[in-house]
């Protein structure tokens, strides 16, 4: 009998690890975010290709409107702090900054703040 309730308690132990590690691993998987590290001599083909992907030029967010080439600081839902040019917007609400050394993809509905700076 008491083994039984030890078997069961190390098997609730495992069962509970494995659910949040399912958790945990289809939070990343299904978090769209997406950086792109690029050269400075660069910057110029980058931010065209950019401007081609994300082709709306302004968002309104939060009561505050965000135009292309605006410098924000934006903190994701993983409090992860983003600075850079608000670069735009596209029809799969995917919102593209640039920041000095990489391009980054976030999705709009995992952004919690939005600021200029």
């Amino acid at each position: 009998m008491m083994n039984d309730i030890i078997l069961a308690a190390v098997l609730a132990v495992f069962v509970t690890w494995f659910i949040k590690t399912l958790y945990i691993l289809g939070k990343v998987i299904f978090t769209r975010s997406t950086e792109l590290m690029y050269q400075q001599g660069d910057i110029e083909a980058v931010l065209e290709q950019c401007c081609n992907l994300f082709p709306i030029e302004s968002l309104l967010y939060n009561g505050n409107m965000f135009k292309r080439g605006m410098e924000v600081r934006v903190i994701t839902n993983r409090s992860k702090t983003i600075e850079g040019k608000f670069i735009g917007l596209n029809e799969e609400n995917m919102v593209c900054f640039m920041t000095p050394n990489t391009v980054v993809a976030q999705e709009l509905g995992n952004i919690e703040e939005m600021s200029e700076l």
